[in-house]
């Protein structure tokens, strides 16, 4: 629908969105212009369901060190103990996840950090800690 549209009736298109999981593509569509996509929550979260975190815990006898690596983003924490390593881990991936929204629009235009988009979506909706390791698959690995 066209901008115009979308104002005279966003309460409605609200409503179709959310309660009747319809998508809907806005945006200046005569002139062939940028569109956006309103999309619910709970689609969104069944989308990125898809995007599952495969998290590797090692330990490194020469440093006597464990390392948790989440592939997924270039993310990893090191520590004495897996726990150590774990919550190191958990402050660089809040940082990685801030980080790339505050300079999405750079983000977004490399193919690497792109690709890692859906990923950083599903951090950016954690608030606890516990919701951190579920997400990241690390919360039966402690």
């Amino acid at each position: 629908i066209g901008v115009a549209e979308l104002r005279r009736n966003l309460s409605n298109v609200m409503d179709n969105a959310i309660d009747r999981f319809q998508e809907v593509i806005a945006g200046n569509i005569k002139k062939g212009g940028k569109t956006a996509i309103i999309l619910s929550t709970e689609l969104l979260d069944i989308l990125l369901d898809y995007y599952q975190f495969s998290p590797l815990i090692n330990y490194d006898d020469s440093t006597q060190q464990y390392e948790v690596i989440v592939p997924e983003i270039g993310a990893f924490g090191s520590g004495i103990t897996k726990q150590e390593a774990i919550n190191i881990l958990l402050d660089n991936v809040v940082s990685l996840t801030e980080d790339y929204f505050d300079d999405i629009e750079l983000y977004i235009r490399i193919e690497k950090y792109k690709k890692q988009y859906p990923y950083y979506l599903k951090l950016k909706s954690c608030v606890e800690k516990e919701q951190l390791l579920k997400v990241l698959g690390l919360d039966q690995k402690n």
